[in-house]
C-alpha cells in the first residue's frame, strides 16, 4: 500500500562534489611527472578568476566542471597553495579563446532574436484587404473625402437617419461602417447630396436584385472569390 506524502522534501543534487587534489594542477587535475608545476601567484589567481568568470558568462559548457572547481577554490584558504601547469594556465586564460567564445555567444543570441522576431511576425493577424477605416464624422459618411466645392449636409431627421441605416444593409462597406449606429442625428452624420443619391440608387438596385437572395451569403461569396 502506498501512502501519499503531504510534504515535499527540498530538492537536493545527487551528484557528489568532485574531490580536489591540491597537489595536482588545479586546472587539469592530472599527474604529469615530465611537466613541472608552478605555484600560483596573486596576479595569476586574479587572472584565472577573471577567466573563469568570463567563461561562465559566455556559457562555456565544455569547461563547466573546471569553472565550478576554480570558483570553489579561488576564494578559499587553499587558494594560496594552488599549483598548475603553465600550459594549462595559458590555455585557460588565453584571451583569444575567450574572444572566440564571445563571438559564438553573440551569434547564438542574434540567431535567437531573429527566430523570435520571425515567430512574432508569422503569428501577427493578417489585415483584411478590404478593411473599412473608422468613420470620420466630420466628412461625408459615404465618400469620406474632403470636397471643398461640395456642401456637407447634416442628417437632421429621424426619417433620413432610418432610411440610410436600413439601406446600408444592402451595401457591404456602409453596413460595416455604420455597424452599431442606431441614430445618425446623435452621431452628427453628414453627407454630400450627390453621394446620398448615388448610395440610394445603388442600394435600391441591390435590394431589388436580392429580394429572394441571402445578402450575407452573396457578400461571403464575393470575399472568398
Amino acid at each position: 500500500m502506498f501512502v501519499l506524502q503531504t510534504t515535499m522534501d527540498p530538492v537536493v543534487t545527487l551528484k557528489r562534489p568532485s574531490v580536489v587534489d591540491y597537489s595536482l594542477c588545479i586546472i587539469c587535475q592530472t599527474r604529469t611527472d615530465s611537466v613541472s608545476l608552478s605555484k600560483a601567484t596573486d596576479h595569476g589567481l586574479e587572472t584565472v578568476k577573471h577567466a573563469a568568470s568570463s567563461r561562465r558568462k559566455l556559457r562555456d559548457s565544455k569547461n563547466t566542471d573546471l569553472i565550478n572547481r576554480l570558483e570553489n577554490v579561488l576564494d578559499s584558504a587553499e587558494a594560496q597553495s594552488l599549483v598548475w601547469h603553465k600550459m594549462c594556465y595559458a590555455h585557460f586564460t588565453d584571451k583569444s579563446k575567450i574572444a572566440r567564445l564571445q563571438k559564438t555567444r553573440a551569434a547564438e543570441v542574434d540567431s535567437k532574436q531573429e527566430a523570435s522576431c520571425s515567430n512574432a511576425i508569422s503569428h501577427e493577424p493578417r489585415s483584411l484587404r478590404r478593411s473599412v477605416e473608422p468613420v470620420n464624422w466630420e466628412l461625408c459618411i459615404f465618400c469620406q473625402k474632403l470636397v471643398l466645392k461640395a456642401r456637407l449636409i447634416s442628417v437632421m431627421t429621424k426619417q433620413m437617419s432610418d432610411q440610410i441605416i436600413q439601406a446600408s444593409s444592402f451595401d457591404n462597406k456602409m453596413c460595416v461602417r455604420l455597424a452599431g449606429i442606431i441614430d445618425l442625428i446623435a452621431a452628427e452624420a453628414k453627407y454630400h447630396l450627390t453621394c446620398l443619391r448615388a448610395f440610394s440608387r445603388a442600394t435600391t438596385k441591390t435590394k431589388g436584385e436580392c429580394e429572394n437572395t441571402d445578402v450575407a451569403m452573396v457578400w461571403l461569396c464575393k470575399e472568398l472569390h
